[in-house]
């Protein structure tokens, strides 16, 4: 119950705070701070739900702030692709060759983004027990969605009408939907 209850505060504090520093985040630095501000934020939250004492969070955190590292890494590459794959669709004659190398690049990301969890899982086996490990990736799971949830809100403008599509913010209203 007193995880669920601070998960429902931090969910606050996001809802509240993250998507203005989202939304201002028009250069690199901001951006930076924001991501800085997650990550201080995730890890206080661990070491409340793992219940963590100074000693054991300071052989934790490092391998956990390891492997995030490389999956963010690949999820900014990912980013990049997609781009990449947009532009190269929207061309007069988009280049079959081209698309194939894009295409099986994003697999090969896909799959070293497995790897990476699957090592960061066997890493952290040596370091928690099954019970812990177990609330670690429950709690990244949440946390993870409970990010890109912030982050959409934001990107609307901190809508929270469930409106969803490819057009984005372009898409007209539904009929009787004023802002």
């Amino acid at each position: 119950m007193k995880t669920i209850k601070s998960f429902i505060a931090i969910t606050a504090l996001f809802t509240l705070l993250l998507p203005a520093g989202l939304r201002a985040a028009d250069d690199a630095a901001e951006r930076d701070k924001v991501k800085e501000r997650i990550k201080l934020i995730k890890m206080w939250k661990l070491t409340e739900i793992l219940d963590l004492d100074a000693e054991r969070a300071a052989g934790i955190f490092p391998v956990i702030q390891r492997f995030d590292a490389q999956k963010e890494a690949i999820h900014d590459q990912h980013g990049k692709n997609i781009k990449t794959l947009k532009g190269a669709l929207e061309a007069d004659t988009p280049d079959d060759g081209t698309l194939t190398t894009l295409i099986d690049g994003m697999v090969e990301e896909r799959n070293k983004l497995v790897r990476i969890q699957t090592e960061e899982i066997e890493a952290l086996r040596e370091l928690l027990s099954a019970q812990e490990l177990g609330k670690l990736i429950l709690f990244q799971d949440e946390f993870r969605k409970e990010i890109h949830k912030i982050v959409r809100e934001s990107r609307r403008g901190g809508r929270r009408d469930g409106r969803r599509g490819f057009g984005g913010d372009k898409a007209p209203p539904p009929p009787g939907d004023a802002f």
